[in-house]
């Protein structure tokens, strides 16, 4: 280690500023040029997308496929909100780095669906400084979480286990691997107390663990202390915060700009 910090340390002291001027300055102008183009070509590309959303949105809202026209006051509205400058400055800029076209249309979704809705502006806020961190793997697993939560049936037990008292989801976790279980998935008699055999072992109660840590960090989801275990697999309980409910509201009212 003490060898690598000297060697940073040697590079950076030797450097030579006239050195460094002339690399950039052989840059040739085929290289220029082929930059300048990409770099419009993001422009254009989410530029694009913005329109696809907002045909989305308004056929939606009309009931018919609109006109090129009607497209496009629809955007020129959306510019005109004193707010769109900042918003644009966020969600677009956030578009235009991203290679991913599914996440481009949720940016763009957010950015031309989300002024129109009734949501405070606080919440808004909220919503727009997270939306520019989540990829679509991150919306889809909290979407399943939320469907699972309110789809299964709360337990009948007299005296459920303190894991179910708040949600009827749990996270397993035991290093990077996480899977998502239910009420229905536990078990609660004398001969058999605890998660069923095929939640650790078969594929569809895996979950991406990039996108579960993601929502976690940026205050999606809250699964708190462990309160047990199973074997060497923690049990956390998973809560959708009020901030998670913001995204999944967020998420249904640009439905339609995020579904073109």
């Amino acid at each position: 280690m003490a060898s690598l910090t000297k060697a940073i340390h040697d590079l950076l002291t030797t450097a030579n500023p006239k050195k460094i001027v002339e690399t950039i300055e052989a840059v040739s102008p085929e290289v220029q040029a082929k930059m300048e183009v990409a770099l419009r070509q993001a422009t254009l590309d989410t530029l694009t997308v913005c329109r696809i959303v907002c045909r989305g949105i308004l056929a939606e809202r009309l009931g018919v496929h609109p006109t090129s026209d009607q497209v496009n006051d629809f955007m020129l509205k959306a510019a005109d909100d004193p707010k769109f400058a900042h918003r644009a400055f966020r969600h677009f800029g956030e578009a235009q780095k991203s290679s991913d076209r599914r996440r481009r249309l949720f940016l763009a979704s957010i950015l031309y669906g989300l002024p129109f809705s009734k949501m405070p502006d606080d919440d808004r806020d909220r919503v727009d400084m997270v939306a520019e961190r989540l990829v679509p793997e991150d919306l889809l697993l909290l979407a399943e979480i939320d469907q699972k939560n309110r789809t299964t049936a709360p337990p009948v037990w007299k005296e459920p286990p303190v894991r179910f008292d708040e949600s009827q989801v749990a996270a397993l976790i035991y290093g990077v691997d996480v899977r998502i279980a239910t009420t229905d998935d536990y078990r609660d008699d004398e001969n058999n107390r605890g998660f069923d055999g095929p939640v650790f072992v078969e594929e569809r109660f895996r979950v991406d663990q990039a996108a579960f840590s993601s929502l976690v960090s940026l205050g999606c989801l809250d699964i708190g202390q462990s309160e047990s275990s199973q074997g060497p697999w923690k049990i956390h309980t998973v809560l959708i915060t009020r901030l998670g409910h913001l995204m999944l509201q967020a998420i249904e009212e640009v439905r339609a700009g995020f579904a073109a």
